[in-house]
């Protein structure tokens, strides 16, 4: 019964990285070793409404990605806005350190 579960999981963790490489469209994936915060995977897989981990902090990461391109491309208006007058940039610039 041990190996059937073992067996089981190992199938289903295979399915998982199938499934997150086939939504994701990318040619490397990498297993990873990482400490990380629970509870924030917890409540990644509930926003996202995934069943795994890997689901969830895969997805995590293209939202950081998506939104690291929404924010430049918001800068981008903003600096154009700026050019135009009638606007008051109260926030500093941000420093890519």
């Amino acid at each position: 019964m041990k190996n059937l579960a073992k067996r089981t999981a190992k199938n289903s963790s295979r399915r998982t990285i199938e499934r997150v490489a086939q939504k994701s469209h990318r040619t490397s994936l990498r297993r990873k070793n990482l400490i990380l915060n629970q509870d924030k995977i917890d409540r990644a897989r509930e926003i996202f409404g995934v069943t795994t981990d890997t689901e969830a902090i895969d997805l995590a990461l293209d939202a950081a990605n998506d939104l690291a391109l929404f924010r430049a491309e918001v800068d981008t208006g903003f600096k154009n806005l700026l050019g135009k007058g009638g606007f008051t940039d109260y926030f500093p610039p941000l420093s890519n350190t």
